[in-house]
């Protein structure tokens, strides 16, 4: 099941939205991509993001989740969602980052 959350008062970061790319040159796989920056001080919008985190990974590993999730919300490649503070993008201080991404083959992203 997926797991839907709106976001509102989102600065995006690194757009690409209008054709789809490739991540790595060659790959085949095109797909459009964006981050975006929510402020740290906007606590409801960072309970919604959270709660999701959490929801979805109850549902893919049930009793074992708190334990995956350990391992997986520190690790930039692995988790979606990442504390701006901790990154070497600049504009990203003070700001959780969430990045995305949707492969051409599923369609065109609803922004």
């Amino acid at each position: 099941m997926a797991i839907e959350v709106f976001l509102s008062s989102v600065r995006g970061s690194f757009l690409k939205l209008g054709e789809p790319e490739e991540y790595k040159p060659g790959d085949g796989r095109p797909r459009w991509s964006a981050a975006g920056m929510v402020l740290k001080s906007d606590t409801e919008q960072i309970k919604k993001v959270t709660a999701a985190i959490k929801a979805a990974a109850l549902e893919k590993w049930g009793p074992k989740a708190d334990l995956n999730l350990k391992g997986i919300v520190v690790d930039k490649n692995k988790c979606c969602w990442q504390d701006g503070d901790n990154t070497s993008v600049e504009n990203y201080a003070g700001h959780w980052v969430i990045n995305t991404h949707r492969g051409a083959d599923m369609g065109r992203p609803i922004v």
